[in-house]
């Protein structure tokens, strides 16, 4: 699975927006910043119950968007943030072969594997 794109991110301090790295619980509450991007490749949509289980979703909608046409769009200012689009995960945990209809599958198993998922988050405790 894969996803890329491009990216515009300003922000006043390196980790001032808490989904921007891996070290998002280093994120700084007084911070601010901006992310703007177009994405492609791979979206994946789960449906009701729980990502790692144990009521694993009920449905499951992938498919491949081969353009980064798909936006999404990050704020945060101080304490408060939020975002809406097409989000990255990591697609590589062995959990996810536990979903229904095989939507995914031994070959999508590579370390670093990346796929979208449409997800929206409005939050007044970042850095938390």
């Amino acid at each position: 699975m894969k996803a890329f794109g491009f990216s515009l991110t300003l922000s006043n301090l390196e980790h001032a927006l808490w989904w921007d790295s891996d070290q998002h619980k280093q994120a700084k509450a007084r911070g601010w910043g901006l992310v703007l991007s177009l994405r492609g490749g791979d979206v994946v949509r789960p449906f009701g119950g729980q990502w790692f289980g144990p009521d694993f979703p009920r449905r499951v909608l992938r498919f491949s968007c081969p353009l980064p046409i798909l936006p999404f769009i990050s704020v945060a200012l101080g304490r408060f943030g939020f975002y809406i689009g097409f989000k990255t995960f990591g697609a590589d945990d062995r959990t996810y072969l536990l979903w229904p209809g095989h939507v995914f599958t031994e070959a999508d198993m590579m370390p670093e594997s990346m796929a979208l998922c449409p997800s929206i988050r409005f939050t007044r405790n970042r850095g938390r």
